[in-house]
């Protein structure tokens, strides 16, 4: 179940920065004026967007969204409709974001929140980790903290508030009804609640006790260790008697340990499982399916998660479905990643049930990379084929706003209809539109625009007007020395 639970967190994390890195649109008009890699700018509709000094200059402007970089130091991201903004500096050294109304500052190990900046009381913090710690939690209440000498800390791990004097020495913790002491921490501590017991002299002794539910004991961990169960459906008892033996015995399942954790033997209603021993020969069958030869071979299933690896941890393929989509990942560490999104047409009008799907097959998005070289992305009708790829995960939004550009070498974008080319920042370009327009410039050498649609337009100039041609419609002209015109 760990491992369902963290290919579902892989998933949902992988499905945010997919949403976070959105396909830039490839251009579909020529650029207004193109200096190779000295500078461009393009007009379309209510987008224009300037490129200058390489990879280094950005700057995009349309209704609702804007960007700006001044890469590696400074970039900028504003998402009206989202109600975002998005402020890189030196990433990953500083860093702002402000996302409607919550705004978060980071400094290297300075981190400052505030949940709503027009509202003065609300919740915020300024932290200087692991050393000062102030701020004003939900409720209004503020904190002031100076680790590891004295203060108190609210909300943070989880917990509602943590008092200390001198940490490790004393410290005081609350979790909604939970009541915790800590003395010489991890040694000493005892907890108390609405029917939760917990204390322990660690390794010496400890319990922890939770009313209808459970109670557990160690002494001189790891060596000794029971528990009793009160479930209605699972109850009963074991023990362990480390490393030598152990047992657990409940009214669904029953589990042997031999030399544990090398060897286990389960049996349940739900689960039977062998390790044999543990890791190198892991099996189960029930809710889980598993087989690993560790570290050759191993495959695991369960009801929405399979996956399989080879020469641990080199080779590992992910198959994770949920609600009509199925998501493929194949990793080969650390040169080769993988992923595939596939969705199940329905009926029209019917419900995602299994009933109702066509059994068709539609690819929502696929992506590829071979590190460091190149990189393949397809999203509805956007794709991109980017050399070179020096950083190693998928899309991380920072590194494509900060620093993507000054490693990206080569680069192809499509929309639909419209594609670019791009070589070392615009040396080569390459745009079309359909069969309805094309453009294409080796700089400063030869460049060429031709427009199909109305009156229809060819244009060419070699050395940027040294000389040149224009043919639009019936009318022809000449460019010469970069001033001189005839005809046209």
């Amino acid at each position: 179940m760990k491992t369902e639970r963290w290919s579902t967190t892989i998933s949902l994390v992988a499905a945010w920065l997919a949403a976070a890195a959105t396909v830039r649109a490839a251009h579909c008009t020529a650029p207004v004026s193109d200096w190779g890699p000295a500078a461009a700018v393009w007009r379309e509709d209510e987008r224009r967007h300037v490129r200058a000094a390489g990879p280094v200059w950005e700057r995009v402007d349309q209704a609702d969204r804007a960007f700006v970089a001044l890469r590696p130091i400074y970039a900028r991201a504003v998402d009206q409709v989202d109600g975002k903004t998005t402020c890189d500096y030196l990433w990953p050294l500083a860093g702002r974001r402000i996302f409607q109304g919550e705004q978060i500052d980071r400094v290297l190990i300075f981190w400052r929140q505030v949940d709503d900046i027009a509202d003065p009381r609300s919740r915020r913090r300024t932290w200087l980790l692991p050393i000062l710690f102030q701020g004003r939690d939900r409720a209004g209440a503020r904190y002031r903290a100076l680790f590891p000498l004295l203060g108190s800390i609210h909300e943070i791990f989880g917990l509602d508030r943590v008092f200390f004097v001198l940490f490790p020495l004393y410290s005081h913790s609350q979790k909604n009804d939970l009541d915790t002491h800590n003395f010489l921490w991890p040694i000493m501590s005892r907890t108390t609640g609405e029917g939760v017991y917990r204390f322990r002299i660690f390794p010496f002794f400890g319990v922890s006790r939770r009313d209808k539910a459970y109670q557990k004991r160690f002494v001189m961990w790891p060596v000794w260790t029971s528990v009793r169960y009160y479930y209605p459906h699972s109850h009963g008892g074991g023990y362990i008697l480390f490393p030598l033996w152990g047992h657990l015995n409940l009214s669904d399942q029953e589990s042997w340990w031999v030399l544990p954790p090398f060897f286990r033997f389960h049996r349940g209603e739900k689960l039977n499982l062998v390790y044999a021993p543990w890791p190198f020969f892991q099996w189960s069958s029930g809710d889980v399916d598993k087989l690993y030869l560790w570290p050759l071979w191993g495959r695991r299933s369960s009801k929405t998660v399979q996956s399989w690896f080879a020469l641990w941890p080199i080779m590992w393929h992910w198959r994770i479905e949920r609600t009509g989509r199925e998501c493929r990942r194949l990793l080969v560490l650390p040169f080769l990643y993988h992923e595939e999104v596939r969705r199940t047409k329905l009926n029209s009008g019917s419900p995602d049930t299994g009933a109702n799907r066509t059994g068709a097959v539609v690819v929502e998005s696929r992506y590829w990379k071979l590190w460091p070289l190149i990189s393949y992305r397809r999203q509805a009708a956007e794709r991109r084929l980017r050399l070179l790829e020096l950083w190693p995960l998928k899309d991380t939004p920072p590194v494509e706003r900060s620093w993507a550009r000054l490693w990206t070498i080569y680069e192809y974008r499509a929309d639909g209809e419209c594609a670019e080319s791009e070589l070392l920042w615009g040396i080569y370009r390459h745009q079309r539109r359909g069969r309805t327009s094309c453009y294409w410039s080796i700089f400063p050498l030869f460049d060429m625009e031709r427009q199909r649609a109305g009156a229809g337009l060819l244009r060419w100039n070699i050395l940027k007007g040294l000389l040149g041609y224009e043919r639009r419609g019936n009318r022809c002209g000449l460019r010469l020395l970069y001033v001189i015109r005839l005809g046209g």
